[in-house]
C-alpha cells in the first residue's frame, strides 16, 4: 500500500489565491526593474562611472533579492500549512488505553 501523499486537495481557494497575489506582485516588480534598469535585454547603468555602476548593480540585485525572498518565504508559509493539513489528515491518533 503506498503512503498518503500530499495533494491539491490539501491547499485551500485562500492559499492559492495568496500564492497566485505573491506571484503576481513578484513578476511586476521584476518587469518594473527590467523597464527601469535594461534597453534591449541588457543592462543599462544610469553613470558612466564604474563605481557608481556597482553601486546600482549591488542595489539593483539587492531588490531583486527581496522580491524573489518575500515571493519564497509567503509560499513556503502556503506550503507549510498545506503540510499541516495533510499531516492532521493522515496521521492517526494512537488508542486511548
Amino acid at each position: 500500500m503506498n503512503p498518503p501523499q500530499l495533494t491539491a486537495d490539501d491547499y485551500t481557494a485562500e492559499d492559492i489565491t495568496t500564492f497566485r497575489t505573491l506571484m503576481d506582485t513578484a513578476t511586476a516588480e521584476w518587469e518594473r526593474m527590467l523597464k527601469a534598469h535594461s534597453l534591449d535585454g541588457r543592462w543599462a547603468p544610469a553613470s558612466s562611472d564604474p563605481l557608481e555602476q556597482l553601486a546600482e548593480a549591488d542595489a539593483l540585485l539587492t531588490a531583486v533579492s527581496r522580491a524573489v525572498t518575500q515571493a519564497r518565504t509567503g509560499i513556503r508559509a502556503i506550503d507549510a500549512q498545506a503540510r499541516r493539513r495533510f499531516l492532521d489528515r493522515t496521521v492517526t491518533q494512537p488508542p486511548s488505553a
